[in-house]
């Protein structure tokens, strides 16, 4: 028995995940995106931005969220705010919720917030809610707000705007 828990149960659990902070070491990219556009930011933004999101899921607790999202509904959603996606290059699982990508909105003072799961460019389904375990997004929030207004102020001086649309 132990055999075969070694034969097809590892593998399981190196995919299957219980917290989101779990897999965050494994993202392809992170990326920030503003009102619906993908903010493109420096090689050292990038990288410090995956670093204050590694920050801010550290000691976070992960569970099933109540709400549930479907693609068109999350256009809309994606139209009014700011975002972080971060993106994987292949599938995860947390408690058996797939994703490839991981969106979730950034808020003043939260004490948590959903995430949304996208597989395969499709966002729907059951969200997964992060509770920041007595953390607030404040700090994360000043932080992002910082590298967008940078990025206007540097996108203002150029001719040609480095913000695309999301597909």
């Amino acid at each position: 028995m132990r055999f075969l828990f070694l034969i097809f149960g590892v593998p399981m659990m190196i995919m299957s995940f219980f917290q989101v902070s779990d897999v965050l070491p494994f993202a392809e990219n992170v990326q920030l995106l503003q009102d619906g556009k993908q903010i493109v930011l420096s090689q050292e933004n990038q990288v410090e931005l995956r670093s204050q999101v590694e920050a801010l899921f550290n000691d976070s607790r992960t569970m099933p969220a109540l709400s549930v999202v479907f693609g068109d509904e999350f256009n809309e959603i994606l139209q009014n705010g700011t975002f972080v996606s971060v993106k994987f290059d292949k599938t995860f699982q947390i408690n058996d919720l797939p994703f490839d990508e991981l969106i979730f909105q950034v808020t003043p003072e939260s004490y948590g917030f959903n995430v949304f799961r996208s597989n395969s460019d499709i966002v729907q389904g059951r969200c997964i809610y992060v509770d920041l375990n007595g953390k607030t997004t404040k700090q994360f929030y000043n932080f992002v707000s910082t590298l967008i207004e940078g990025n206007m102020a540097e996108e203002s001086l150029s001719e040609t705007s480095p913000i695309n649309p999301i597909v």
